[in-house]
């Protein structure tokens, strides 16, 4: 079997060169957003992840448009089945025609891969498969580190002030002097560049800052490093996916990996896995619900984390999860 994954191999996002890993012991694959448009190979099998990485994630014309459902007739015509993963409902920008760019490629995929069953619905008609997210085993090093107070990790990229906000506020709710927070990536934690007449504003800034750190929350700027995200994991007993609106979200899956507790938002099939794995789930932008979620948490952080390492060994395998993408693709081909 040929298979053209037409993504970047070498990508920040293991994700993808995990699974590409895995599906090569028992197929020829190429990757690389090129090969989908220059390739004339007689690949079996085209498999989307982002559509957006098609155009390498810059905006997209009606001319980009129309150039790719020219691309996916060629293929079709060459009885080439595509397969698309459902990574996120939109992409995380606002473009004029990214609704246009899912559609070109969800609408006309011979099977749509989720990664929960929540997300079926987005495209009913479509021919969907719930796949799920692979743990990080293979990424990571589990090795839990000693430390004084029940500490919550919130994790990921922070796309909007808000997912921060939300958090730093539902921790000061909590009120717990046993607990301590960090949130890495954060924008929070930026120093604004004041100006010279800015004096109260600067002032006001240094006081907030001090009274958050003596409430025990950290904020780390900037991009971790390998070493540094597993020391983050390892130091921490409660994992936070701070979203407010995503589809889905690997920090629940990372989390799982390290055998921490894990919280996050109850939308789409966030909410699905954790209900699976009973985590507790918050209403995003409600601090009371987030508080709640995190008292939940803490109150049973050990025994959560160890049930969440056992199932995502057992469900969430990079074996199991290249196995489930074969049937699909064999079952296409039949």
């Amino acid at each position: 079997m040929k298979i053209l994954l037409p993504s970047e191999y070498r990508s920040p996002n293991s994700y993808f060169s995990c699974l590409v890993n895995e599906i090569a012991k028992e197929s020829e694959i190429a990757t690389e957003g090129q090969n989908f448009w220059t390739s004339n190979i007689p690949f079996n099998i085209v498999h989307i992840q982002w559509p957006e990485e098609l155009f390498w994630w810059r905006e997209v014309s009606q001319q980009d448009l129309k150039k790719l459902e020219e691309r996916i007739i060629y293929w079709k015509n060459r009885n080439t089945k595509i397969v698309a993963t459902l990574h996120n409902a939109l992409p995380h920008r606002n473009h004029p025609n990214d609704r246009q760019l899912y559609d070109a490629v969800y609408q006309n995929a011979d099977a749509i891969i989720h990664l929960g069953r929540r997300s079926f619905s987005l495209y009913p008609q479509a021919n969907n498969f719930y796949v799920p997210h692979p743990n990080y085993n293979a990424q990571i090093t589990v090795d839990p580190k000693p430390h004084e107070r029940i500490t919550f990790l919130s994790f990921g990229k922070i796309r909007k002030p808000e997912e921060e906000q939300q958090i730093v506020d539902a921790f000061l709710r909590l009120n717990r002097q046993d607990t301590a927070l960090i949130i890495t990536n954060s924008l929070l934690g930026k120093t604004p560049n004041f100006r010279k007449r800015e004096f109260l504003k600067k002032r006001a800034y240094l006081k907030k800052s001090k009274m958050l750190a003596e409430r025990n929350i950290t904020f780390k700027t900037g991009q971790l490093s390998e070493q540094e995200i597993n020391d983050y994991f390892n130091s921490a007993d409660i994992i936070i996916s701070p979203r407010t609106d995503s589809l889905n979200s690997g920090v629940v899956y990372m989390g799982m990996s390290f055998g921490k507790a894990v919280i996050g938002p109850n939308t789409g099939n966030i909410n699905e896995i954790l209900q699976t794995t009973g985590n507790p789930a918050f209403i995003p932008k409600n601090v009371e619900s987030i508080a709640a979620a995190m008292q939940a948490a803490a109150e049973d952080f050990q025994k959560l984390g160890s049930r969440n390492k056992s199932f995502s060994d057992k469900e969430f395998s990079i074996e199991k999860v290249a196995k489930m993408h074969m049937d699909i693709y064999r079952d296409l081909l039949k």
